[in-house]
């Protein structure tokens, strides 16, 4: 539950969207969001720019839905602890 409609109902009941968590499952959109750190990287931006405050994806995994290769999932945490100094 998210948009504009999530916060005309958090008003109506008396409340507001401050520090209200908005999550968002990268992966959902059929594209693994560690298929490459410049993925994860658009991924995020255009959550951020959705609203989410926060977002979460998949272990990368040899085969299947989310293969993907570790070494990108430590590059995007590598950045992340970079631009977080």
């Amino acid at each position: 539950m998210d948009g504009p409609w999530f916060d005309a109902a958090l008003a109506a009941a008396g409340g507001t969207s401050a520090g209200v968590r908005r999550y968002l499952s990268l992966d959902a959109s059929g594209t693994f969001a560690l298929s490459s750190a410049a993925c994860f990287a658009d991924a995020v931006g255009r959550a951020a720019e959705l609203g989410f405050t926060d977002v979460f994806t998949h272990w990368p995994r040899p085969s299947g839905w989310y293969a993907g290769d570790e070494s990108v999932l430590e590059t995007v945490v590598a950045d992340f602890v970079a631009a977080s100094r």
